[in-house]
């Protein structure tokens, strides 16, 4: 590896951890500016760590679930098991790259495991991200014509889904536009032609997979959009569940409790530091302040966050080592020395054979 490359790892790796350490700082200095000890901060019942827990499990079988559906309908062999691990791998790789670029590679590198093609699982991945798109596009507009609330909330919903639209018409421009030849930089990086026909081959998959997208039945899409309302519904009622737990949801306030949530999770995707850097922290005390007294605003940042980011990270990263175990033992080296064959015998020592041998 040359001395550029290594530093420039070197000073990604200390981006990722200054970033993930930052948003850990600014629940810190939440704690401390309302006077909050440690103990405050962990002192919640665990009835409420249960409801949280089981909205954060009820969003990722949910998510689950969609992929699945989507996998079935468009031919690509994917059990649900598989789907869920898949999940937790992309929120671990989300959470340690910037505006969780890893997620995605990680999400379709866990499907593989299956058998599925590159462009069989392409275009699983493409039925998710329109589905989460158009929903969050329905959503941000009702939102905007119809709740009384920030217009920041809506704006930041609606720039998630813009960006996810984008990234969708992107993915199948290159696949349809690929040429027959590899362009003039691909052989800058090294790599052969046979690699890119390879790659065109998988980009015809994806085509033809994404293709039947659009002739899944309706009934398949009514179970893909429940899905993807109850990953919602499940992902924003977590901070809820955990306060109802604990205090009790506060009056007027369960409105607040549950979009400004929504917004900071969108929000969060589109920031290029890993986690977040401390945005989504600062943002959450300066949106729930008036909601949530100072008793328990800090704890609730906290555990919001270990729910909504830390937790599904630390399983997502299991995940992922897991996976590359299976696939370092399943590529384990063949020894290239061939077995020891017999001496030829000649002369005397060859055998003789009788005629009933022979015959």
């Amino acid at each position: 590896m040359s001395d550029s490359r290594q530093r420039r790892r070197i000073a990604s790796l200390i981006f990722r951890v200054l970033s993930i350490l930052a948003g850990l700082a600014a629940t810190v200095w939440v704690a401390a500016r309302v006077g909050a000890s440690p103990g405050d901060l962990i002192k919640i019942p665990a009835k409420a760590h249960l409801l949280a827990l089981a909205a954060m499990s009820v969003e990722m079988l949910s998510r689950a679930a969609r992929v699945r559906l989507l996998a079935g309908a468009v031919g690509v062999p994917l059990r649900f098991w598989t789907a869920l691990r898949s999940q937790f791998a992309a929120d671990a790789a989300g959470a340690v790259t910037p505006s969780k670029v890893g997620a995605d590679p990680a999400k379709i590198w866990i499907m593989g495991t299956d058998g599925a093609s590159l462009g069989g699982r392409g275009a699983v991945l493409l039925g998710e991200m329109a589905w989460e798109a158009s929903v969050l596009l329905a959503v941000a507009v009702g939102l905007t014509l119809f709740a009384p609330i920030s217009r920041a909330v809506p704006l930041a919903i609606l720039s998630y889904a813009a960006m996810v639209f984008v990234l969708g018409g992107v993915a199948i421009w290159a696949a349809r536009s690929a040429g027959t030849q590899p362009p003039g930089w691909w052989s800058t990086l090294r790599l052969t032609p046979a690699r890119w026909h390879a790659l065109q081959e998988q980009g015809r998959a994806f085509i033809e997979h994404a293709g039947d997208l659009r002739r899944i039945p309706w009934a398949v899409n009514l179970g893909i959009l429940c899905a993807t309302l109850f990953h919602m519904a499940a992902r924003v009622l977590v901070l809820a569940a955990l306060i109802q737990g604990w205090t009790g949801i506060p009056e007027g306030g369960l409105t607040a409790l549950i979009l400004w949530p929504f917004a900071l999770l969108y929000l969060g995707t589109l920031l290029p530091p890993p986690g977040g850097g401390g945005v989504l922290e600062v943002g959450f005390a300066s949106a729930l302040d008036g909601v949530l007294s100072s008793a328990v605003l800090p704890a609730a940042l906290l555990w919001w966050r270990f729910y909504t980011y830390y937790l599904p990270a630390m399983v997502g990263g299991l995940v992922l080592m897991s996976g590359r175990r299976k696939r370092t033992s399943d590529a384990a080296p063949v020894d290239p020395t061939p077995p020891p064959t017999e001496p030829r015998a000649t002369g005397a020592d060859a055998p003789t054979s009788t005629p009933a041998e022979s015959g």
